[in-house]
């Protein structure tokens, strides 16, 4: 069995060639997008047919509305596709209610899909290929026209052959400081990254390539986005903050994701100010919280050097209650996750 990557998978797509199943997961985010995005445009179900696309939250959604929506024909239409995103319940962690049984439900699905249906599956971490549950789920998969593949970020110190390859190869000259700002840049996405390096370059034929060109024509992932919102509750932009959270709900970001973004923001928050309260040289800190670029380490320590433990246990608590508002009781998600957005942005000049 041919092992299968992101190109392939994307390029089969492409062509038309949608598979019954999908199992996604990795610490790549846009690649996964990427992919669901690819299958809604070629599937010709648009994500906004409420009856054949279903979109489910798998860290919340019970046993029984899994089987529904993966046993139920589509209406008045020949297919449908069932999305399940934050899958979490596919690591094994007994946090998940029913863990054990949603993944013999997918397994038993993917053994034997339906044609008028297309399951995607995914979910993000760190978990290897090799765990047992995903080989052997892969393994069916291959007999069943069905895609189990793992989307790994792509490493950050490869931009720098990607980046000399592509000029190189257009025959430009560009500086250190410009290629220093593109890497600032890049998040991971080899692909948007080359559809956007010829953007700039279309856009400044003729002349040298300028930050402000990068600026205006490098798109920004729902990643980066998110990390710029915690930026600006960092510092207190309350407005800012709002407005940068109205676009990405526009452009469909689930507000559980600003809410784990949130959390993994305040927790690396923590551990870099305890290591900076107490001296830590920055070498030693890069290398006690496994950090590589020094340019990103500088930014952060820049960031948090002005937010107070007092501040951020503060931050943890706002949080905290937020997540357990949502999850206890009936609640406007999108209208919490902004709320909370005030109160942490509120906290700024806490000492």
């Amino acid at each position: 069995m041919r092992t299968m990557y992101y190109n392939d998978l994307k390029k089969e797509i492409e062509r038309g060639k949608l598979r019954r199943a999908y199992i996604l997961f990795g610490e790549d985010e846009g690649f996964i997008k990427e992919v669901v995005d690819e299958i809604e445009k070629k599937s010709g179900v648009s994500a906004e047919d409420v009856f054949n696309y279903i979109r489910i939250d798998g860290q919340k959604a019970e046993l029984s509305e899994l089987e529904s929506a993966l046993m139920t024909l589509p209406f008045m239409g020949d297919k449908k596709i069932v999305e399940v995103f934050r899958a979490d319940f596919f690591t094994g962690s007994s946090a998940y209610k029913d863990w054990q049984e949603k993944i013999k439900l997918i397994t038993k699905f993917v053994e034997d899909p339906p044609e008028d249906t297309i399951l995607i599956l995914y979910y993000i971490t760190n978990q290897d290929k090799k765990d047992s549950k995903i080989k052997a789920l892969a393994k069916t998969g291959h007999k069943t026209n069905s895609a189990v593949l793992k989307m790994p970020a792509v490493k950050l110190e490869n931009i720098n052959s990607f980046l000399d390859n592509y000029f190189k190869d257009k025959g430009i000259e560009v500086s250190n400081v410009i290629l220093a700002y593109i890497r600032g840049k890049f998040e991971g996405n080899i692909l948007q990254l080359k559809q956007d390096l010829d953007k700039i370059l279309t856009y400044s034929s003729g002349r040298s390539i300028e930050k402000k060109d990068i600026d205006l024509l490098m798109v920004k992932s729902g990643t980066q986005h998110k990390y710029d919102l915690l930026d600006m509750v960092m510092e207190g932009k309350a407005r800012d903050a709002v407005m940068l959270y109205n676009d990405l709900i526009y452009k469909r970001t689930e507000p559980h994701e600003i809410l784990e973004t949130c959390g993994w923001r305040l927790r690396e928050a923590y551990n870099y100010k305890v290591r900076m309260a107490a001296g830590m040289p920055m070498k030693a800190l890069m290398a006690d919280l496994n950090e590589r670029m020094v340019w990103l380490v500088e930014k952060k320590m820049g960031i948090y050097k002005g937010v107070s433990l007092a501040r951020l246990s503060t931050m943890f608590k706002l949080l905290v209650d937020s997540e357990e508002r949502m999850k206890g009781t009936p609640t406007d998600a999108e209208r919490e996750i902004e709320m909370l957005i005030l109160a942490l942005a509120g906290t700024h000049g806490m000492r």
